[in-house]
């Protein structure tokens, strides 16, 4: 009991003159939907072409940085200072346990929260509740050296969201990119 209308293309499932379902309708889905392929390829292409180049192809930063007027990444004030603080205190031998509370207790937001902090918080929402894997996360990430990384996941499909991993081999790696919040040095250790 479903009908189809393409007004650009004048198809109506409903009007019994037009052969509905035909080649005539099979061909023009198959072009645009080669189309939409073709389109996603040059999309991808673009973006690859930026990364390569260190350009930010998102909105978004690792936490710790922003984006400023000239889509340069910069240390984000606040969240900069958290990145130092968890490294200062793991270098200091303080366990992810004691910076979980103590962050908890400073009511500092996690990485989630502050990216969201212009927009109303959720009822029931853990905004002050870091997570082990989130502190280890930020502990092994480059980023915070200087270094842009990018191309770590590929879209599956056009259309989709869903991810898959690339190999570190397939990686964008541009060191001295943008101000380190943490030395290198530290990273290692």
């Amino acid at each position: 009991g479903t009908g189809f209308v393409s007004r650009g293309d004048g198809d109506d499932s409903n009007d019994n003159t037009i052969a509905f379902g035909g080649f005539d309708f099979s061909f023009k889905f198959l072009i645009k939907d080669l189309y939409s392929h073709d389109l996603s390829k040059q999309i991808k292409t673009a973006k690859a072409r930026k990364q390569e180049l260190g350009e930010a192809v998102s909105k978004n930063c690792v936490y710790g940085y922003r984006l400023d007027k000239a889509r340069k990444m910069v240390p984000d004030g606040d969240a900069a200072t958290t990145i130092r603080d968890i490294y200062r205190m793991t270098l200091q031998g303080v366990t992810i346990s004691e910076i979980m509370g103590q962050f908890r207790e400073e009511k500092r937001l996690i990485p989630s929260a502050y990216k969201n902090h212009k927009k109303p918080v959720r009822d029931g929402w853990k905004e002050f509740e870091w997570s082990r894997s989130t502190i280890i996360q930020i502990l092994q990430d480059r980023q915070y050296t200087g270094t842009y990384i990018a191309r770590k996941s590929t879209c599956m499909e056009v259309g989709s969201n869903r991810q898959l991993k690339n190999d570190e081999s397939k990686w964008i790696v541009l060191p001295e990119h943008h101000a380190a919040i943490i030395s290198q040095k530290d990273f290692d250790l």
